[in-house]
């Protein structure tokens, strides 16, 4: 999934064009270093490289897309005051963020660490709920330069009416389904109508800071540090948020029911479950229809065979979502057990 810490074996290599931004960089600003040893794999649509401005451990993101740039730049600086991602050091020619490094390592290598101990994944779970409930909490405001990303996002097909957006998708994935044979399975229906019932009442929802890429947040000893890797953040509910947080719950990684506690501690609520469900299911959808580039009339057939090689991860991904809030009342009436269990014996990451 986009996010997550491991990126695809097939990275391009870092462009000639990238060394020399970069190489100009440091040469203008002597107080910067590169570090001699960097990361295997530096991205897919941007290219990271780590370094230092004096002791200080710092990020050089360089940037394919001005867009990306700009809407990670924007969210950056509007979190900022939270203290929960990253502090912007410098920037340039749209295609480069310094930034610090955040600390500590991912949280899901985090929680693999402390399977041993459940009160400690029970208080970083809390930790995190309670993060995200801060950054949703921020005012989505226009910036000085005019980016709204209601407005402004284009990295995907998205937009400020996110009931259209959701239907949108749903179109797409539905006919997705009569091309990619693993999604006839009766689980799949399910999930569309759920997600497809739900699009009025997630599209009602106030509209905050949706991190999609939710995943990329550190902990250091333990303790949540913050959240990262921001250029897919945009617009969105207070149901998208928590649907996708739920990826990261489950065994052998955040508890699910500390993580709602957090979140609830600083909004005030407690998030709806069977939202949550159905924006969790349309993440995965997303990647089905491959970010709105199939399900139309002219498919690009290598896009269609991604969404075949990976149907049965993000199918096995929904089933894992409904296993996790199966004691919600709402949810039971939604999805036959021997559709979750068809789903998950089939994914290969949900065994």
């Amino acid at each position: 999934m986009p996010g997550e810490r491991k990126s695809s074996p097939a990275c391009d290599p870092l462009p000639q064009n990238v060394e020399e931004l970069l190489g100009r960089f440091v040469a203008a600003n002597p107080q910067y270093s590169l570090d001699p040893v960097q990361p295997t794999c530096r991205g897919s649509t941007n290219h990271l490289m780590f370094g230092r401005c004096a002791r200080r451990r710092v990020v050089f993101k360089c940037f394919w897309s001005p867009d990306r740039w700009r809407n990670e730049l924007y969210f950056l600086r509007l979190l900022g005051p939270t203290g929960l991602v990253p502090k912007v050091m410098a920037t340039t020619d749209q295609k480069l963020i310094v930034m610090h490094r955040l600390p500590g390592t991912y949280v899901s290598d985090c929680t693999r660490t402390l399977a041993d101990r459940p009160e400690a994944i029970d208080r970083l779970s809390r930790e995190v709920g309670q993060a995200l409930g801060r950054i949703t909490q921020v005012p989505l405001t226009e910036d000085p330069q005019g980016y709204h990303p209601a407005r402004c996002f284009v990295a995907i097909p998205w937009g400020q009416d996110l009931r259209a957006v959701v239907m949108e998708y749903v179109r797409r994935c539905r006919r997705v389904q009569q091309v990619v044979p693993h999604y006839a399975l009766p689980l799949a229906d399910q999930s569309l109508s759920l997600v497809e019932s739900s699009a009025a009442r997630v599209g009602a929802e106030p509209q905050i800071v949706f991190h999609e890429d939710v995943g990329n947040m550190h902990a250091v000893r333990g303790h949540f540090r913050g959240f990262f890797d921001l250029e897919m953040a945009r617009n969105g509910t207070e149901s998208m948020q928590i649907g996708v947080a739920l990826c990261y719950c489950g065994r052998g990684r955040l508890n699910r029911q500390p993580l709602f506690s957090g979140y609830q501690s600083q909004v005030g609520r407690h998030p709806d479950a069977l939202s949550a469900l159905a924006m969790n299911h349309l993440y995965h959808w997303i990647r089905a229809c491959r970010w709105g580039r199939i399900g139309g009339d002219n498919d690009d057939p290598a896009d269609v065979q991604a969404s075949v090689r990976d149907a049965k991860v993000h199918l096995g991904g929904m089933a894992q979502a409904c296993r996790l809030l199966w004691d919600e009342p709402s949810v039971r009436p939604w999805f036959a057990q021997e559709a979750v269990a068809q789903a998950l014996s089939a994914s290969p990451e949900h065994h």
